[in-house]
C-alpha cells in the first residue's frame, strides 16, 4: 500500500481508535476494580465469620488466640484493603482523564 493511502486512513480511522483504545482501557480498569472488591468481600465475610465463631467460644480456650490472631490480621488486610479503594478513587477524582496513560500501554 501507498504512504498517501495509510495516512489517510490514519485520519479516518483516528478518532475510531481512540475511543475503541479508551473503552478498552476503562473495561481493564473495571474489571480490576470488581476483583479488588470481590477480595474486599472475601476478607469481610471471613472477618465475620471469625467473630461469629469467637462469641460461641470461651476466651480462656488455647484456640481463641488463634482466632484472635486471624482477626487481628483479617482486620488489617481489611483496613489495607479498603484504603486502596479509596486512594485511587481520590486520584480518578483528582484527574481530569485517568485513563490516558492505559490508553497508551493497549495494543490494537
Amino acid at each position: 500500500m501507498s504512504k498517501p493511502i495509510l495516512i489517510k486512513w490514519n485520519r479516518e480511522f483516528e478518532k475510531e481508535i481512540s475511543h475503541r483504545q479508551f473503552l478498552a482501557a476503562e473495561e481493564l480498569l473495571e474489571q480490576y476494580d470488581l476483583m479488588r472488591m470481590a477480595h474486599l468481600e472475601r476478607f469481610t465475610t471471613l472477618l465475620n465469620s471469625a467473630l461469629s465463631e469467637l462469641k460461641k467460644r470461651n476466651l480462656e480456650l488455647l484456640s481463641s488466640k488463634e482466632l484472635l490472631d486471624l482477626i487481628r490480621y483479617l482486620e488489617a488486610r481489611l483496613s489495607e484493603e479498603s484504603s486502596k479503594i479509596n486512594y485511587v478513587a481520590d486520584k480518578i477524582a483528582a484527574s481530569s482523564f485517568p485513563f490516558e496513560a492505559e490508553l497508551e500501554k493497549i495494543p490494537l
